[in-house]
């Protein structure tokens, strides 16, 4: 038997659509971290099995230490893991199909926009950028996008971004 590195457990009033059971969760060393990192975790043949979340954890290679620090050594359950904000988070347990790996799955990005009357100059310019960024992410290629994101960096700073937008809510 592994002992836990992490505390483990589930996140009520959630049911995962792979198992029919909670959607489970690892809670690392870092309680104020605004990133979730999703991990995508397979079965021995390399099919999805189901998701295990790390909160407390930020940035990707701490989360993914947490997890294996979690089984035994040589464990090759792990698939990939994405970094989420808290709200994508939220969005992605309620609205997100739980059932199949995260990678590859689209998540919408909710910009705070709404803040803003709809003929303000500034939530047109938000957008004109925030599409711009969208199109040159699509235009990377996977390995680009997997070495930007194993940082967190990205999901810290749309978490930021969202702080200061509601300042003037």
């Amino acid at each position: 038997s592994v002992k836990m590195a992490h505390h483990y457990g589930y996140i009520r009033r959630t049911e995962s659509e792979a198992d029919g059971d909670h959607v489970d969760v690892f809670v690392g060393p870092c309680p104020e971290s605004e990133v979730v990192f999703v991990a995508d975790q397979v079965k021995p043949d390399g099919g999805f099995d189901e998701h295990k979340c790390l909160l407390g954890f930020t940035n990707a290679d701490d989360a993914r230490d947490g997890y294996l620090a979690c089984y035994s050594p040589g464990w090759k359950g792990l698939g990939d893991i994405r970094s989420l904000t808290v709200d994508q988070f939220k969005e992605w347990l309620e609205q997100g199909q739980t059932g199949r790996p995260l990678a590859g799955q689209h998540l919408d990005i909710q910009l705070a926009t709404e803040a803003f009357p709809p003929d303000d100059p500034l939530k047109e310019e938000i957008t004109r950028h925030a599409t711009a960024a969208l199109e040159a992410l699509s235009a990377l290629a996977r390995q680009d996008l997997v070495d930007a994101l194993a940082t967190g960096d990205m999901a810290q700073q749309l978490a930021r971004v969202r702080r200061v937008i509601e300042r003037y809510k």
